[in-house]
């Protein structure tokens, strides 16, 4: 089963690929799907991109143009998530308001002139923390739905 988990008010989006057999369940409620809350999940989805994307251009040796950071998110979600191209740039323009990133506009041997992104100082501050903040809630997520209990 294929679905949206991020609102249009996101332009693109991400689709989570699910194989299922069975249908899923709605306890009773007709009419409604089980699609998780899609505030939760735009908020959640747009948190992990803004992590991602920051790592992406720390680990770059030279800038990145959108398109690019897209190919390369592309290649290490193997199957699992289909980030839609046009999700990346609200964040990517996000990013560079908050100083993050910067970015400027290059011509292009290929086609139009291209806008391209790099990490600032204040970028790799901030994803350093962001990394730590994210292993912190992955291990704790993980310990509960594991069903690890501490009495």
């Amino acid at each position: 089963m294929l679905y949206n988990t991020i609102d249009s008010t996101i332009s693109g989006g991400i689709e989570k690929n699910h194989a299922s057999k069975s249908k899923p369940e709605n306890n009773g409620q007709k009419g409604k799907k089980d699609q998780g809350d899609p505030r939760f999940e735009k908020n959640l989805i747009s948190g992990i991109i803004s992590l991602i994307l920051l790592a992406i251009t720390e680990k770059s040796t030279e800038p990145l143009y959108g398109y690019k950071i897209w190919k390369e998110m592309e290649a290490r979600e193997k199957g699992k998530i289909s980030l839609k191209q046009g999700t990346i740039y609200p964040v990517l323009r996000s990013l560079q308001k908050e100083g993050f990133l910067k970015s400027e506009i290059r011509a292009s041997q290929s086609g139009p002139a291209r806008k391209y992104y790099w990490i600032t100082t204040k970028g790799k501050a901030t994803l350093a923390i962001w990394k730590e903040s994210w292993r912190d809630t992955r291990d704790f997520v993980e310990t509960i739905l594991g069903g690890e209990t501490h009495e």
